[in-house]
């Protein structure tokens, strides 16, 4: 039997890790905690939500506990997806601001050295 040669220099199997100029939500500092709160904002508002009108309703106590809990959950869940979205928007936006700033200041700078060579 002849023994079968092993390729390494195939196709990788894992996925390549983000680049470091990627955009992380996870890495900006005022979505992380601005995340955490709405989180914690869209449990509490589920929660308290649906207990009040469950108990307005006249539900025995455990079926309103157990609709309040999931609420809240629901509510949280909600309310991280969206957070997640719009700080994603931002952050972009942010980059893309930062990247024509930075645009306006190089031609700024060249439009300087050539005044300065034509002046010269």
């Amino acid at each position: 039997m002849a023994k079968k040669s092993k390729k390494t220099d195939d196709q990788p199997t894992t996925v390549a890790p983000p680049a470091s100029n990627d955009v992380k939500v996870s890495a900006h500092p005022k979505a992380r905690r601005s995340i955490r709160r709405a989180k914690g904002w869209g449990g509490l508002a589920g929660l308290f939500l649906v207990a009040f009108f469950s108990w307005r309703n006249g539900t025995d106590f455990t079926p309103t506990a157990v609709r309040a809990l999931r609420a809240g959950m629901a509510g949280y869940v909600v309310t991280w997806t969206a957070a997640v979205y719009v700080w994603r928007q931002l952050a972009v936006a942010e980059v893309r601001q930062r990247a024509r700033l930075l645009a306006i200041r190089k031609i700024a700078e060249e439009e300087a050295a050539a005044a300065a060579i034509e002046g010269s």
